[in-house]
């Protein structure tokens, strides 16, 4: 399954997506921010038949986490959160996590391929991202499987919201692409 995520409204302190699949839109994404925290508050996705809410958790909770709590459906689901792993003197690598039913999945970023997490399992073969002028537009390649979509969505949508989402900032004219992880597209 290939899915479209792409940005279609960039405010302030929030963001818009629509979710696309053979050319529909079967879903979106929202994201609402504050001035007083440099990540989302809340993210919320629709998708098909599920609706899905990720809201920040700060309490007891280094910021280095970023711990979300998600219900799905209005039933409680899992979180998200990174985890650090240090691979060399020095240097580490963060991994973004979505922790479900007792079993941990991972988004593919920066040498995820050398650095695999025991017991983790991905969620997806990749995704590529594509910016215009700042709005994010993101390409998921993952099975027809209806809970690694979930799955996949919800990295993404937590990925965005910690890596690329920047309350108060201006939009700038351009384009970059990007692809993540490194060393699965072929």
């Amino acid at each position: 399954m290939e899915l479209k995520i792409e940005q279609r409204l960039k405010e302030l302190y929030s963001a818009d997506f629509n979710i696309i699949e053979n050319d529909s839109v079967v879903g979106n994404i929202h994201v609402s921010g504050s001035a007083l925290y440099p990540i989302p508050v809340s993210i919320k996705i629709q998708f098909k038949d599920q609706e899905i809410l990720m809201n920040y958790n700060s309490k007891g909770i280094t910021d280095e986490q970023r711990l979300y709590k998600i219900t799905r459906n209005n039933n409680e689901y899992g979180s998200t959160y990174e985890k650090k792993q240090k691979t060399g003197f020095l240097s580490y690598v963060y991994y973004q996590m979505l922790e479900t039913n007792g079993k941990e999945y991972q988004l593919g970023y920066e040498g995820a391929g050398e650095c695999q997490l025991e017991g983790v399992t991905k969620t997806d073969k990749g995704y590529d991202v594509i910016i215009y002028d700042e709005l994010y537009n993101y390409i998921i390649k993952c099975s027809d499987d209806m809970e690694e979509a979930v799955r996949s969505i919800i990295l993404t949508a937590y990925k965005y919201g910690i890596a690329h989402f920047n309350p108060g900032e201006k939009i700038t004219k351009g384009k970059r692409c990007m692809h993540f992880p490194p060393d699965s597209k072929n």
